[in-house]
């Protein structure tokens, strides 16, 4: 069976792949009758690390008191 892999954050389709048929999908899209499974685009990943990296430097020892940089 063919699965969609899509990313969770923004909805872009990454590509599909071929799986055993006992696997289980994430979702199935009823508009288009196709199964759906789930990962994480590039970008997306990247504004993700950046977001934690922001709030690990807002949140350090180092930093109390601090504002947050805009």
């Amino acid at each position: 069976m063919v699965y969609k892999i899509k990313c969770a954050w923004c909805g872009k389709i990454l590509g599909s792949k071929e799986c055993a048929s006992n696997y289980m999908p994430v979702a199935i899209n009823k508009n288009e009758g196709s199964c759906v499974t789930h990962s994480i685009c590039l970008k997306c990943k990247e504004k993700v690390l950046n977001e934690i990296r922001n709030e690990d430097e807002i949140t350090s020892p180092f930093n109390i008191g601090m504002h947050r940089p805009k």
